[in-house]
């Protein structure tokens, strides 16, 4: 019959006929894909076939071209195999493995010089209908640690050594091929069978990078089973085309994808572009492109934060708004990325300039850099590891806030983080890699399991939930997105804490001491809040010279210092760290026997610009601080003509009764025995006396619903993620005297606006629950009032209040709130 008839392509230049009895050669390395294709053709003519076939290795390249002269040669309707795949399900083939659906099993692939760009290992996981590839590796490397509920291993090479890097491992050794496993897999997939459990499905085998001017953006198309459509918004700025290329994982070395296709742009504008890509039978993507959208671009005197990260060889620079992220492009040295930065944002409008620091660069590089912004007019650089950037983006997806009581572990590839709080700021406390990690040395009551790369399969997690069963476990699926970006860095700039998530100043790196090319001693620094002094003794072996370096990431090492010594010398280091970059060391020489050597001790030094103990004021951009200094000097006045001012208990109209009535205010008492610090990150910072037991600070957030009473605290902050448009917070800016509510903050749930009197009220996007600000306030106040009287044997009658520069309330509406809650309430000042 004809329909079992099946005409091959492989590598474009071999073609072949399947049929179920035999394989017949139609020709043999043929001069090009065309000429194959037709000959295939002119084999199948009688049969007036459509369908054909397309086996090529690993690659977009040889399948698109053995692709394209099947369809000039006639064929409409294209299968493609990929030889991975064959190679994988040969390997897999009639073993016993018993997986359950989403469990993960590693293939070990024999060496094939004739298959090009075929890697060394495999992670498949199991499906309903077969087998997905979901990781592969051009060099052996065991993915045990991202995969820790894999229970088989196969290998196809005999390496039974390879056994010692798998135990508690089930290791298989794949069974002999059938000499006519390709035939069998190629009719299994035109006739959609499923080859007995052991088809690998199609795999696309390539992601695509979009290119645009000095821009690029990536599209992941590994991670998904053919066929699949996916499309994208990229903000492609000015650009004149746009290019989706293959995304090669190391340009410098292998050269830029082959192109796929290229967009050109008929007239000048700033777009934003939806990109869908569809890869069909063929594995072949198919891009197309469309104009989302065009837009101004923002003025030079915009308010901006610029983001400088490290990638090598390159430097890779984002312009941070209020509301938005904009990708500024890659540039090969410094003096090209700050005249860029230059040209499109004025250095006054510039509110701050963070530099990322991932250990891919000298310290001698970053102090380069540092010297650079300065001569550029950029006078307030600032190191942040990328370790404190992720962790912080991590933890504010999670909605979770870590008190000063609490230590949280956090799970992600095959690395694992204890987490505690200094007072204001997060720190890590360990750090390990997965294998070496027992949570039961720790603290940790919460474990947060970062998945939101879809790294771990339903087993995995499953294994996680199973291993951590006594612990409370949160998963983070959702993914990094701008706006949080531009939350965090904004943050950061206001001196703010980001929820909550802000980390301490650390380096990421540590000291080690060398003899004659060997690494002899290390000093532990790497969480270490800057600034701060190390000083740790030695002995000296057998050398002359000794060499202090210093290590960040795993391989970047750095010479400090030389000195020259001699054997038996005892020496003590006293190494001083005040920023990423400003690192000194200094060496004092001891005799043997007037010395005892000890362990390293840490001194962390008091921070020259304190966080703790500045106000959350809003830094804004160079010009914007000026004219709030100017408006700082006039409200100063205005407070200490208000500050002996008689306190009116009229009730504002038309005010809301969400608060309990019935207290009479009592007499302002200007020592109140317990003050409230709300800031303008959603807190309240309690200073009480010293029997009060409770937390230093808890959360300010609202939830109002229909029929149910007010909340206040964590359980509205929880809340937020599934219910944001019962939660209300950012009440200090509700708060704030300059506060416009036809602008509101495009991140809140809620809805802003004055109602017939001018007055500002909030509203509930679905239950339509309409209040004031200071309503909101009250709430919160009295929330915290009850939690401090369950935590302390003192009688409380008074609470000062103090609130960020900018926010006020009026002598009226406090009066209201006191006489609701039943204390004194007095509006501190600095």
């Amino acid at each position: 019959m004809s329909s079992d008839i099946i005409p091959v392509l492989e590598n474009g230049l071999n073609a072949y006929l399947v049929t179920p009895k035999q394989v017949t050669d139609v020709i043999k390395s043929a001069e090009t894909p065309e000429e194959a294709a037709n000959a295939l053709r002119q084999a199948v003519k009688a049969f007036s076939l459509k369908r054909a076939v397309v086996v090529s290795d690993p690659g977009l390249e040889p399948r698109r071209t053995s692709v394209e002269a099947l369809q000039k040669a006639g064929f409409t309707e294209i299968v493609s195999i990929d030889t991975l795949s064959i190679k994988v399900s040969s390997c897999i083939f009639n073993l016993s493995l018993n997986c359950a659906i989403g469990e993960p099993v590693f293939v070990y692939l024999k060496k094939d010089n004739s298959i090009e760009n075929m890697p060394d290992v495999v992670v498949i996981q199991k499906c309903e209908n077969g087998w997905q590839i979901i990781g592969t590796k051009r060099h052996f490397d065991s993915f045990r640690d991202e995969h820790p509920s894999a229970r088989h291993s196969i290998m196809s090479n005999g390496s039974r050594e390879l056994q010692t890097q798998h135990s508690g491992m089930k290791v298989h050794e794949a069974i002999a091929a059938d000499p006519n496993f390709k035939e069998k897999f190629i009719r299994n997939r035109v006739n959609k069978g499923s080859f007995n459990g052991y088809d690998v499905l199609p795999y696309c085998g390539v992601d695509l990078k979009l290119a645009f001017g000095n821009k690029s953006d990536i599209i992941k198309l590994t991670d998904r089973v053919v066929p699949f459509s996916v499309s994208k918004e990229v903000d492609v700025g000015d650009a004149d085309d746009v290019k989706a290329v293959v995304h090669v994982d190391n340009e410098e070395d292998d050269g830029p994808g082959p192109l796929v296709k290229k967009f050109n742009f008929k007239n000048k504008a700033h777009r934003i572009v939806s990109i869908t890509v569809n890869v069909d039978g063929s594995l072949v993507p198919e891009v197309t492109l469309k104009t989302a959208s065009t837009y101004e671009p923002p003025k030079k005197t915009t308010p901006v934060i610029y983001v400088v990260k490290d990638a090598y060889d390159t430097y890779l620079l984002e312009a941070v708004f209020r509301d938005r992220v904009s990708n500024e492009g890659s540039f090969e040295t410094s003096e090209k990325l700050l005249s860029h930065m230059v040209e499109t944002y004025s250095t006054d409008s510039t509110v701050g300039v963070y530099y990322v620091v991932s250990g891919l660069k000298f310290r001698s590089c970053l102090r380069e850099f540092r010297t650079a912004c300065e001569k550029a007019g950029y006078l307030n650089l600032k190191f942040i590891t990328v370790e404190s950037l992720y962790l912080s983006l991590l933890l504010d997806r999670a909605q979770i806030y870590i008190n000063t009581s609490v230590k949280i572990a956090v799970v992600s590839s095959d690395t694992c983080r204890v987490i505690g709080r200094d007072v204001k700021h997060l720190r890590i406390l360990e750090r390990e890699e997965y294998p070496n990690f027992d949570i039961k040395t720790t603290e940790a009551t919460t474990v947060l399991i970062d998945n939101s790369n879809n790294m771990y399969t339903k087993t995995d997690l499953d294994y996680f939930r199973t291993k951590f069963s006594k612990y409370s476990i949160l998963v983070v699926a959702e993914k990094e997105h701008p706006k949080q970006l531009a939350k965090y860095f904004w943050s950061l700039a206001n001196k703010t804490t980001f929820a909550g998530n802000i980390f301490n100043d650390f380096g990421d790196f540590e000291f080690a001491i060398e003899e004659h090319g060997a690494i002899m001693e290390r000093i532990e620094t790497r969480f270490a809040r800057i600034p701060y002094v190390v000083t740790a003794s030695y002995q000296v072996t057998f050398t002359k010279q000794l060499h202090i370096h210093i290590q960040a990431g795993d391989a970047t090492m750095e010479e400090l210092e030389e000195y020259e010594v001699w054997p038996g010398m005892i020496v003590e280091f006293t190494i001083t760290v005040n920023s990423a970059c400003d690192v000194t060391v200094d060496m004092l020489p001891f005799m043997p026997g007037y010395y005892q050597r000890r362990a390293p001790e840490i001194e962390e030094l008091p921070m020259l610009d304190d966080d703790s103990k500045s106000s959350s004021v809003e830094v804004k951009s160079n010009v914007e601080v000026k004219k709030a200094e100017e408006v700082d000097d006039k409200k100063k006045k205005k407070r200490k003509k208000k500050k002996h001012a008689k306190t009116e208990t009229t009730e504002p109209e038309n005010l809301p009764t969400t608060l309990e009535s019935g207290m009479s205010q009592l007499k302002l008492d200007l020592s109140p025995s317990v003050v409230l610090t709300f800031t303008s990150d959603n807190r309240v910072i309690i200073k009480a006396d010293d029997t009060y037991t409770g937390d230093k600070e808890v959360l300010a957030y609202v939830r109002l619903q229909n029929g149910k009473p007010p909340q206040s605290g964590k359980l509205p902050f929880i809340a937020l993620k599934k219910h944001p448009s019962s939660v209300f917070y950012d009440i200090t800016r509700l708060l704030a005297t300059d506060f416009d509510p036809d602008h509101p903050d495009p991140a809140w749930g809620f809805k802003t606006s004055r109602d017939a009197n001018g007055k500002v009220i909030v509203c509930t996007r679905t239950d339509n629950i309409t209040t004031f600000p200071i309503v909101l306030f009250g709430i919160v106040v009295r929330s915290v009032l009850l939690y401090i009287r369950e935590h302390t044997k003192s009688d409380i009658t008074s609470l000062g209040i103090k609130l960020p520069a900018g926010s006020t309330i009026n002598n009226t509406e406090l009066g209201e709130v006191a006489k609701r809650i039943g204390v004194e309430l007095a509006l501190l000042t600095e």
